[in-house]
């Protein structure tokens, strides 16, 4: 087993970052010792939580984090689900796994790749078809003349000028639609799709765009009834409310400092908007490792499982992450620096 936690003072998309959650399907990241002593030790819960206990407990460790939630899952068994340290530090609200809300930031697009293979499995759209049949009439620039499919989206090559917005976060209660955002930043495809790797967040607000025009639903409301819903996922959202933010993680500068909260833009932006809970991430990564179910609950064919999560560019799966999923999930929270 192998066992992954941020030791290292993160920071926020742009100018700062509100509790990152660093849940992670990405064991690469993990560091080489962390993982040899992981695969020694980590047998049982007791042993699980000895061992997360003693990382959040060494010195260097406990001067950056303002709080913390970890989940451990084996199989279809979860190890461990623990809050560490605060939600808020001010109130000296303890981090509660089931009910402390956190960003999630990019671990989003799992949920927007998992959203795209559900439409695949449904003939409701290609992977390998042009997307311009799912555009509604927005005009993407081509002049490569070679066909941009939802698999270039998904694995980061789709070839773009551009594949950041000028802004992608804004004040609480700003208002910013999915079909507005992606019409205002329209990038021109300058590379032949599928020939070189760039992270791409416009990609998957576009991928959310394409799922809310094959639906017919906004993007937010596909995900919570067909994986927030199916799964049992209560504490899962991918728009800020005002009741969600009361619930939210306090986020901290890099002298312990409070930060403001923020909404994305757009809203329920399908590239980093997600926010959950400890608890609630166990339940999916559960479904990813057990062949798409959890319970009687299915949200994947294992088949559509195995092509998301296969290593293609950059040893990625569809999302960009690296997904030879491991048995655990961790999500820190840290003071973060501003940028």
């Amino acid at each position: 087993m192998h066992l992954l936690a941020y030791n290292v003072t993160v920071k926020t998309r742009k100018k700062f970052l509100a509790a990152l959650a660093a849940f992670s399907l990405i064991s690469s990241m993990a560091c080489p010792s962390m993982l040899s002593a992981a695969s020694a030790k980590l047998s049982d819960t007791q042993e699980v939580e000895a061992f997360v206990d003693g990382f959040f407990q060494r010195p260097d460790i406990r001067s950056k984090l303002a709080g913390a939630v970890v989940v451990v899952v084996k199989g279809d068994q979860t190890l461990l689900n623990k809050g560490y340290g605060y939600a808020n530090i001010e109130r000296q609200t303890p981090v509660d796994p089931e009910k402390t809300l956190f960003r999630l930031a990019s671990i989003s697009k799992t949920f927007t790749a998992t959203a795209v293979m559900q439409l695949a499995e449904q003939h409701q759209v290609d992977l390998d078809r042009d997307i311009t049949g799912y555009l509604n009439g927005l005009d993407i620039p081509n002049p490569t003349k070679d066909p941009l499919t939802l698999k270039h989206l998904m694995t980061h090559t789709s070839g773009f000028d551009r594949t950041e917005a000028a802004e992608d976060e804004g004040a609480p209660g700003t208002i910013s639609t999915l079909d507005a955002f992606v019409r205002s930043y329209v990038p021109t495809v300058i590379r032949k799709p599928g020939e070189a790797y760039r992270y791409d967040n416009y990609a998957y607000n576009l991928l959310g765009y394409i799922v809310q025009n094959r639906t017919g639903q906004s993007f937010d409301q596909v995900i919570a009834d067909r994986i927030f819903k199916p799964l049992g996922m209560t504490h899962s959202y991918f728009a800020l409310t005002p009741d969600i933010q009361e619930q939210l993680a306090t986020p901290y500068d890099g002298e312990g400092q409070p930060l403001p909260q923020y909404a994305t833009l757009p809203n329920n932006s399908p590239d980093g908007g997600l926010i959950s809970t400890g608890g609630d991430m166990a339940r999916f990564l559960k479904a990813q490792l057990n062949g798409g179910k959890l319970g009687q609950a299915s949200i994947l064919s294992e088949p559509s499982l195995l092509q998301m999560q296969n290593q293609r560019v950059h040893s990625t799966g569809y999302a960009g992450r690296r997904v030879r999923v491991r048995n655990y999930l961790p999500a820190v929270q840290q003071r973060a620096d501003r940028d």
